[in-house]
């Protein structure tokens, strides 16, 4: 949470007189008449005031502004736009609230790399590809070779803010039966040329797509797994447009026959 604060500046009575402040000559006498000491008074009222600090110059003084209200910040409460203000005095100014909009997202410092083997739908026929994944932000990107990664664009990526599921873990057997393979899944808007498949599912305007990936080994998959549910963690809170999307994970709404066998692969 945030606590936000809001001060005021407590003026004094000005010391200058009208005039002086607003540079406004009067019939008066010639400076050529006044003597040195009078007239270096008189031309310095502007710039030394006769107010100074009772310590002298060189001590400090008690700030001027004033805390008029204060309000508390959080999570739940990023999308308002007036927030009551606690506090504040019968004298002050501000009617007790303030307007404002924040806009936040998330800056994940969770990072990871390593080869993952993904299963590709290639016209209707699945195959296997090993490839060389980075997460790093809120994206998970892949290339062919670790040194491919600097030398050139990468194969795709999956977008973490587009991703619907709501716990990445392994993969129900009724969907994948290999080793180690955990599932993640994200949605975009529907297009005429989605075919269902495995890796492809319509949900009404948008399509589910299903991201099977192998990890070489089950602590490597668990370790994934705990990075990629770190990651999306931190996104969901920061992001409000990706807190919601959760509930149209397929692998969320299936019969809980499928979990119980999800969870019986949990030994591989």
């Amino acid at each position: 949470l945030v606590q936000l604060e809001v001060y005021g500046l407590q003026t004094k009575r000005e010391i200058l007189d009208h005039e002086s402040k607003y540079h406004i000559k009067k019939q008066e006498k010639s400076m050529f008449s006044l003597t040195p000491k009078l007239k270096m008074n008189k031309e310095s009222r502007l710039t030394r005031p006769d107010l100074s600090s009772p310590g002298g110059p060189h001590k400090g003084r008690t700030s001027s502004f004033a805390m008029v209200g204060n309000t508390i910040i959080t999570l739940e409460n990023l999308k308002r736009k007036e927030w009551r203000l606690e506090s504040v005095p019968p004298v002050s100014p501000l009617e007790g609230g303030i307007r404002f909009q924040l806009n936040c997202h998330s800056e994940s410092q969770v990072r990871h790399r390593g080869f993952l083997t993904m299963f590709d739908d290639v016209s209707g026929f699945g195959a296997w590809h090993r490839r060389w994944f980075v997460l790093e932000g809120n994206r998970l990107t892949f290339w062919k070779y670790p040194e491919n990664q600097k030398t050139e664009a990468p194969l795709g990526s999956i977008d973490l803010g587009a991703c619907v599921t709501e716990s990445v873990e392994i993969a129900p057997r009724e969907i994948c039966s290999r080793f180690n393979t955990f599932l993640m899944e994200s949605r975009r808007p529907a297009k005429s040329s989605d075919r269902p498949s495995l890796v492809l599912v319509r949900q009404g305007a948008s399509t589910i797509i299903r991201h099977l990936l192998s990890a070489d080994s089950r602590e490597e998959r668990l370790t994934w797994c705990s990075i990629l549910n770190k990651a999306l963690e931190n996104l969901r809170a920061w992001d409000p447009q990706t807190k919601d999307s959760r509930s149209d994970s397929v692998s969320s709404t299936e019969s809980g026959s499928t979990l119980a066998s999800s969870t019986s692969t949990e030994i591989w």
